[in-house]
């Protein structure tokens, strides 16, 4: 469990370097019309889809492929197959699997709440 955690916090640094990015974009003067605390920065193609007609399940589903998130899942996935001591591919499905399952997740409350 110890090592899982360890895999865990550091295959989540890439998300701190969003953060940081987030919080220079805001003290270097973003416009607050342009802010959407729940996609700050442009790193997806849903970021440049919020706002005009798209359905929202669409952009929801176009939020998911992130850089950092990508970037994310690719060190877990590193590091969860060193741990464990498995093949890179089934580490690579647990990862992504689990994350399918939250954009889906996400995709369907979208669809469902309009």
């Amino acid at each position: 469990f110890k090592q899982v955690l360890g895999v865990w916090f550091y295959g989540t640094l890439p998300l701190t370097l969003f953060s940081v990015l987030v919080t220079l974009a805001v003290a270097g003067g973003m416009v607050g019309d342009q802010f959407n605390l729940k996609n700050p920065l442009g790193t997806n193609i849903g970021y440049y889809l919020i706002g005009g007609d798209s359905p929202k399940w669409l952009v929801e589903l176009l939020l998911a492929p992130d850089i950092f998130s990508i970037w994310t899942a690719i060190v877990l996935t590193i590091g969860l197959s060193t741990v464990a001591a498995i093949k890179r591919s089934a580490a690579a499905g647990v990862v992504v699997g689990w994350w399918f399952l939250f954009i889906v997740l996400k995709v369907v409350g979208a669809a469902v709440g309009g």
